[in-house]
């Protein structure tokens, strides 16, 4: 298996970092970053929407080609609710196939085909509010409660599985479970099926929880 030199990631969050423009990791499932990351797979972030113009220049600066958005409007996505559109890039002139997937709200599939829908103004503004810099990797990133929140999300509407990395992002989180605010923003997104869910997620039903969710009807 070939993996992205780590130097080059490494060097892109640092001139990032030092360009003062605001993001963060989205997620690093099974701490791939910066040393395993495979060869061809994109790195996640979120970009804050006021400093998209500023970004796409340094992402030119920094030698990357902007391509079309795998899920985007032009790849035949809808964006719901006002949505911004995803941006795409691929570093130029390496042997790696370096990726970037830049969305400016976290979000999620609509139930209906080919949505996608920003999650609550609250769980976005939780993420600017309690984003943190790691300064043993030098990336900044989503704070724990709502990168279990993204896992979750992610898995459910997105993947719809739980895969082995997304069950260990979970686990290692589990205490979230039993906090009041992590449960007042998942009403946010699962409203009455939120209780049945943290029941599940206690009991580590990871294989029954997709199927479970889309056939609820408790509303």
């Amino acid at each position: 298996m070939k993996y992205i030199d780590c130097n080059l990631i490494v060097s892109f969050f640092k001139v990032l970092n030092d360009s003062g423009l605001r993001y963060m990791l989205i997620r690093n499932t099974g701490g791939e970053l910066p040393d395993r990351l495979q060869d061809g797979k994109d790195i996640d972030i979120l970009i804050h929407h006021e400093d998209k113009e500023a970004f796409m220049v340094f992402m030119r600066q920094e030698n990357f080609q902007r391509k079309i958005p795998p899920f985007g409007k032009l790849a035949g996505w809808n964006l719901a609710y006002q949505m911004h559109d995803f941006l795409f890039y691929k570093k130029k002139d390496s042997s790696y196939q370096f990726y970037v997937d830049v969305c400016q709200e976290l979000c999620c599939h609509s139930t209906m085909p080919n949505v996608w829908i920003p999650l609550d103004k609250k769980i976005q503004e939780d993420a600017w509010e309690y984003r943190w810099f790691d300064k043993e990797k030098g990336w900044w990133s989503l704070d724990e409660r709502t990168s279990f929140i993204a896992y979750l999300v992610k898995a459910v509407f997105d993947k719809k599985q739980f895969n082995a990395g997304y069950i260990e992002s979970i686990k290692s989180r589990r205490c979230l479970l039993d906090d009041a605010m992590t449960r007042e923003r998942l009403e946010l997104i699962f409203f009455k099926y939120t209780d049945r869910l943290i029941e599940m997620l206690k009991r580590e039903a990871f294989d029954k929880i997709v199927a479970d969710y889309y056939g609820y009807r408790n509303y």
